[in-house]
């Protein structure tokens, strides 16, 4: 009974009433407690002061866009891609993807920003790129590039031109594609492998023990992984702060491959995904993870021409401000329209004497037929 009530009147204490009653000096006597330096002084810190006296905020300029057409402005809800950042389309081939960087450039050229074309798909038409608006004398365009290091270097040396004022102006980087474009050590792997397998059938040896170098995939990804996302992207960045003059952008499209589920349905994973996850600002899907897109015709003059393909539009990641978004867009030989009645029937209206040959050219090889006007 003393021993509760005892606890009782010690839980009455005030905290400085305890630590008084529980200090001990070196003699094992109680002393009052001294408060430590640090929380004497608390109360007369300045926190703003100090952040002042150690920390140094980058100053950046006001975000800019390189416009888009109404249809990616609608889905996407940006009105274009941010200057400053590195961006990627992905999808399956022969779902229009190159009508971004046609589109992008298009809409650059009239906003000033100089469109460096860098092409290593090798599928380039320039009779559509005009088509688009393109002038293709106020282009750089590069399509003597084979492996991923040399576009990378390539793009190096134009961001150094522009730092140091031989190439004075904004420029955005169009790749077409990543996906299609091998590393330069996966490819001298595959070559040794061919040469080693020539060598065996010349001389009437087995070659069932000639195994072929596996692991492309994780050189590619070590070489993007090192140079886009650890040098490249921090001199795209860099252009964003305030004491540089120009913009500088990047936009890569890429291939995807399905990657099978157990668990649910399959999902698109684009090549060389993991290495660029982490430098990308937009990543948008263009196309369905498997099966072909919807072919949009028309009849003129008693031919079928196909004037569009309908493909999801997904905006996967947006680093700008977290807000993800999708619908469907229809690829025109003149840029993206919308998936919608109205959209549809104002270009037929005002495109119709431009079907002369049909679309299939630009990008098909097996369009599906599950459409038609």
């Amino acid at each position: 009974m003393a021993k509760k009530k005892k606890e009782e009147e010690e839980k009455k204490l005030s905290p400085e009433e305890l630590e008084k009653k529980f200090a001990l000096d070196k003699d094992g006597k109680k002393e009052p407690t001294k408060k430590p330096l640090l929380f004497k002084e608390k109360k007369d810190f300045d926190l703003d002061k100090y952040k002042k006296s150690r920390v140094t905020p980058a100053s950046y300029k006001p975000i800019s866009f390189i416009n888009m057409s109404p249809a990616f402005q609608e889905i996407t809800g940006f009105p274009g891609f941010p200057e400053g950042y590195i961006h990627m389309i992905y999808g399956q081939s022969d779902v229009g993807k190159t009508t971004a960087i046609l589109e992008c450039a298009s809409y650059a050229q009239k906003q000033g920003i100089l469109p460096i074309l860098i092409v290593t798909e090798k599928k380039w038409s320039w009779e559509r790129a005009e088509k688009m608006g393109i002038v293709e004398e106020e282009c750089l365009f590069e399509d003597n590039l084979s492996f991923i290091e040399e576009v990378c270097d390539k793009i190096n040396s134009y961001l150094e031109d522009q730092k140091s004022g031989d190439l004075p102006r904004d420029i955005v980087f169009l790749w077409d594609s990543l996906g299609s474009t091998p590393a330069r050590a996966e490819w001298d792997a595959a070559e040794e492998h061919e040469a080693a397998v020539a060598k065996a059938l010349q001389n009437g040896d087995d070659i069932s023990d000639l195994k072929k170098s596996s692991g492309g995939m994780m050189v590619a990804n070590r070489v993007v992984r090192e140079k886009i996302g650890r040098f490249l992207q921090h001199k795209i960045t860099a252009t964003r702060n305030a004491d540089f003059p120009y913009n500088a952008t990047m936009i890569i499209l890429n291939h995807g491959y399905t990657s099978p589920n157990p668990m649910g349905p399959a999902s698109l994973v684009p090549y060389c995904g993991a290495a660029l996850k982490y430098s990308l600002a937009f990543q948008i899907r263009q196309g369905k993870v498997s099966g072909a897109p919807k072919k949009h015709t028309a009849t003129k003059d008693g031919v079928d021409v196909t004037w569009g393909l309908e493909v999801p539009f997904i905006f996967e990641k947006n680093h700008i401000n977290g807000i993800s978004r999708e619908g469907n867009v229809i690829v025109t030989p003149q840029g993206y329209i919308l998936a919608t009645k109205e959209s549809i029937e104002q270009y037929k209206k005002e495109h119709k004497n431009d079907w002369s040959t049909g679309f299939d050219k630009y990008f098909l090889d097996e369009p599906s037929d599950d459409a038609e006007e």
